[in-house]
């Protein structure tokens, strides 16, 4: 494909063929390396929005520009309407993602449901990530359908299979390409962590505003119901959204976190490596906690005559709202290795994804590592 180099950072495609006017990009060397791998797809549809009716010269593609649906994203375009103007939904851009009914999408709290139930969910949080970066959650935005005439099926030597359509892009160490232009020997990112069938949470109440009102009176809390209702957590039953942040939370504390009482105040403290207690956090902000930390500090230890130190982490919420929440789902107040407790007996009615919820935060704390 030919192009020019009229300015830094500026190209130029001359009109030629159907072409109405010239098509001007924005990209560094960087970006050009992206385009090239994918065989200059996204400037021959930058090309083809060039040729429709009315176009105002020039057909530009921003510094984002990638395979899209009809225009490239990043494409922009503008259009005189006594000239014979269009009107087309693929000029603000959107990517494609073209997977047959039946793929299973992950969801940010483990669980994964076919793409086609995606409709279903009142505000679907996925998992997204970018290479080299943690995976984060997103809300879904907009679910499209096509029918397409052909679909691919990709292995990868560790046993990952993908359906999808030729056009549906996937991360490569060249950037972003078709899944049409992949071949044996090609390398694509895939996410290790497959997530447990999602299965609806069985009618079963966990904390009913009665006995609330009973460890209230227990603790000398009062205020503490009404603060869990204002925060929508009161009743609490297995199907409520939020019960996948709880699950991890108690497990986490389980692990490495104490409840405690002090000077009138009520505590929930939680100690780990400094990421996982920042998920921990948020997760408290998810039901409207707010946690000071994580605190960070050296601490010198003595143990069997040997000695080291290590820097420790903590995160530390002050609530007697959280503490009757977590003393009435089960997590011992004080010193849990002095004292005997169970596992909620609710805990082994849920679904294997809400149960991973709990393992999740039980095992992400910091367990000893094993020496030899």
């Amino acid at each position: 494909m030919f192009f020019e180099k009229i300015a830094p950072y500026t190209y130029r495609i001359p009109r030629q063929g159907k072409m109405r006017v010239d098509a001007v990009f924005f990209a560094s060397e960087a970006i050009l390396k992206d385009l090239e791998a994918e065989n200059f797809a996204s400037l021959q549809q930058l090309m083809n929005v060039a040729t429709l009716p009315g176009i105002v010269e020039p057909a530009l593609a921003m510094p984002d520009i990638h395979w899209g649906y009809g225009f490239p994203i990043g494409g922009v375009a503008a259009f005189d309407p006594e000239e014979g103007g269009v009107v087309s939904p693929g000029g603000v851009g959107f990517d494609i993602n073209c997977l047959p009914p039946g793929t299973r999408i992950l969801f940010r709290d483990g669980y994964t449901r076919p793409i086609e139930e995606l409709a279903e969910e009142r505000a679907p949080n996925l998992v997204v990530w970018r290479l080299g970066e943690r995976p984060e959650a997103a809300q879904a935005a907009l679910l499209l359908s096509r029918e397409a005439e052909e679909l691919l099926r990709l292995r990868t030597e560790g046993g990952f299979v993908l359906e999808a359509t030729p056009d549906h892009p996937l991360y490569t160490p060249e950037g972003m390409r078709p899944a049409g232009t992949l071949g044996p020997g090609d390398r694509v990112a895939v996410h290790p962590f497959r997530g447990l069938p999602y299965e609806p949470p069985p009618p079963l109440s966990l904390l009913e505003e009665e006995e609330a009102e009973a460890w209230a009176r227990t603790l000398g809390f009062p205020q503490a119901p009404r603060e869990l209702r204002a925060r929508g957590l009161l009743p609490l039953r297995a199907d409520h959204p939020h019960l996948p942040a709880i699950l991890r939370l108690l497990g986490y504390a389980l692990g490495d976190g104490t409840l405690y009482r002090s000077g009138g105040r009520a505590y929930l403290v939680l100690y780990g490596e400094e990421e996982g207690l920042r998920e921990a956090k948020a997760d408290l902000e998810r039901l409207g906690f707010r946690a000071g930390g994580p605190y960070l500090r050296r601490r010198n230890h003595t143990f069997r005559g040997r000695t080291f130190d290590a820097v420790e982490a903590g995160l530390k919420v002050s609530s007697r709202a959280l503490f009757l929440l977590f003393r009435a789902l089960g997590l011992p107040e004080g010193a849990k290795a002095k004292q005997g407790f169970r596992l909620p007996a609710w805990l082994f009615a849920l679904p294997p994804w809400l149960k991973a919820n709990f393992l999740a935060g039980l095992f992400g704390q910091s367990f000893p590592r094993p020496r030899p």
